[in-house]
């Protein structure tokens, strides 16, 4: 039977097929968009894709730049950082965020060449009146065939995982590299609690899938490709309980 004879919802009929490839959530029923806004739920950007929507990577650019043009001038002279997952990894989009005048902060993606333990030493940064500590190594890396020079700042976990950081801004001490970014999280959490499952009345819980721009003082954190599922069983359940 082909795709478009198919009856994938008896409640929403634009609800399409996404194949995404994970455990636990290989098939998933529903619609991407994309959903910028900022801490206080104010919607700047969006974007609804009914087939298939770009990479990551693709989409981050264009949203950054219309919301910039929307709110920058709240910013002032500051330089903007952004702040996104692992899913906007690219340097050719390094390249871009830098040469529009933005500062990045990031995971490195792919297979990175372990650091030596000796390189690791004990930071700590102080925010909000609780103290961090992070065994990192503080190093600077190039991409693009030598083009591109960020600087990398590598956590080391007390099992000895790795996780690379990669960043422009070089004022920032190893400790607030590492505290920005894995508090990105504290913005996905809120996005997720507000448009979530539970809350039935929020006009995007119907795209399982959405990116979160939130734009925090000069920087602009992006949450990555938030998962509303769409299963078979969810289905199952909101048929019920209409």
């Amino acid at each position: 039977m082909a795709n478009a004879e198919k009856i994938l919802s008896l409640y929403d009929t634009d609800v399409r097929v996404i194949v995404r490839g994970k455990a636990g959530a290989k098939v998933e029923f529903g619609n991407r968009a994309l959903i910028g806004e900022n801490r206080q739920g104010v919607i700047l950007d969006h974007q609804l894709f009914q087939e298939s929507a770009p990479a990551d990577s693709q989409l981050l650019f264009g949203s950054l730049l219309r919301v910039w043009e929307g709110t920058g001038r709240h910013v002032g002279s500051r330089r903007a950082t952004v702040v996104f997952d692992r899913g906007g990894f690219s340097p050719a989009l390094f390249q871009k965020i830098l040469e529009a005048g933005f500062d990045l902060l990031t995971y490195r993606k792919g297979r990175v060449r372990r650091i030596p333990a000796r390189c690791f030493r004990e930071h700590r940064t102080r925010v909000e009146g609780r103290t961090f500590t992070y065994r990192l190594a503080d190093q600077q890396v190039r991409l693009l065939k030598g083009k591109l020079r960020l600087r990398q700042v590598v956590r080391q976990k007390d099992d000895g995982h790795q996780t690379p950081i990669l960043t422009s801004r070089r004022d920032l001490s190893p400790a607030q590299v590492a505290y920005r970014m894995f508090n990105r999280w504290r913005q996905e959490n809120c996005f997720k609690s507000r448009i979530g499952t539970r809350h039935r009345r929020c006009p995007f819980r119907r795209f399982p899938y959405a990116v979160l721009c939130s734009q925090t003082r000069a920087e602009i954190r992006v949450a990555g490709v938030m998962d509303l599922r769409r299963d078979p069983q969810h289905i199952e359940r909101r048929r019920k309980t209409t």
